[in-house]
């Protein structure tokens, strides 16, 4: 560049810039996480755990499943971080701690339906596409009443709105990559069209098809549970028996409550989407017997629909 005083040219100044962008090699993968933690009509406030947890699932994507950093979208309430009494704090994106490439958003109705739009017409594109969707927050419903009937929707709280597991399925309707969608909020087992012990839901949600599983950290009548740090239980166990390992050979068993199978046959060093699945229900029965209520459900149509769902699901592969 030259400067110009009206009169004379300075002598001319070069700086360089080194604009550092993620490489991103032919890899088809997509992640949605979706948390709503702290709506403000809602009395039960729960914290930043929601978020932690996103954070620390998309990282281990990115690192050790190989889903681009730029294909990972994660929606947190408003946008904002807030503090105890509520007040904001700063936006996702201007925190020293946020993950690069990563996009970030408000979890509100119209931010969730672009998101998956965005992801649908990217994942549609490729054959061998993958998508990973976690959405997690306060269910609709009321012990005793709402969250009892036999007949009715599971619905989960968005920031400003609500998602029905129908219309969550209309959405997902022409989705054609292979599917794990997991949904952690009371009252959420119609979105795997399960009411509770598996039994198949009155209503379809339209989500469960080929090639797709999806899995509920609750039954259509239990609620759930979540830490204000760490997030909600169903998943922290989910995720821990994914990235440790510890889930590997992990069936579903008698009224597939989940246990360790000792065939060494089936321990083959990887941790399947199911093994994962069957390892939280066991921990939760064994070891947090206050919520075994919980009763979270799976609806497994990986790589077809029952009596064909014989194969596993290996996130990455």
């Amino acid at each position: 560049v030259r400067s110009f005083d009206g009169h004379l040219y300075s002598e001319i100044a070069r700086i360089s810039l080194l604009i550092e962008n993620e490489i991103i090699t032919d890899v088809h993968r997509w992640g949605l996480f979706v948390a709503v933690a702290n709506v403000e009509d809602i009395e039960t406030k729960l914290g930043n755990g929601m978020l932690n947890l996103a954070e620390d699932m998309a990282r281990y994507f990115i690192s050790n499943l190989g889903y681009p950093a730029s294909h990972i979208t994660i929606l947190f309430d408003d946008g904002w971080i807030r503090d105890e009494k509520g007040e904001r704090i700063c936006t996702l994106q201007d925190r020293v701690n946020r993950i690069d490439y990563v996009t970030y958003g408000p979890a509100t109705k119209d931010y969730l339906v672009r998101s998956i739009e965005r992801l649908k017409e990217e994942a549609n594109k490729y054959r061998d596409s993958e998508v990973f969707i976690w959405i997690s927050g306060h269910g609709v419903g009321e012990e005793g009443r709402i969250g009892r009937k036999l007949i009715g929707r599971s619905e989960v709280v968005l920031w400003d709105s609500t998602i029905t597991d129908r219309e969550l399925g209309n959405l997902l309707d022409d989705l054609k990559a292979e599917l794990c969608l997991i949904v952690d909020a009371c009252y959420s087992g119609e979105f795997a069209n399960r009411l509770i012990f598996g039994i198949p839901s009155i209503l379809k949600s339209g989500i469960p098809r080929d090639g797709r599983i999806v899995i509920t950290g609750e039954s259509r009548f239990s609620k759930g549970y979540a830490s204000t740090i760490s997030g909600p239980l169903f998943t922290r166990l989910w995720f821990e028996g994914l990235k440790t390992g510890k889930a590997d050979g992990f069936k579903g068993g008698v009224l597939k409550l989940g246990r360790r199978t000792h065939l060494r046959f089936f321990r083959d060093g990887r941790v399947s989407v199911e093994e994962a699945f069957y390892y939280a229900r066991c921990m939760i029965r064994k070891n947090y017997k206050e919520f075994i209520l919980m009763q979270p459900q799976i609806n497994d149509c990986y790589p077809h629909r029952f009596p064909f769902n014989m194969g596993e699901m290996f996130l990455g592969d």
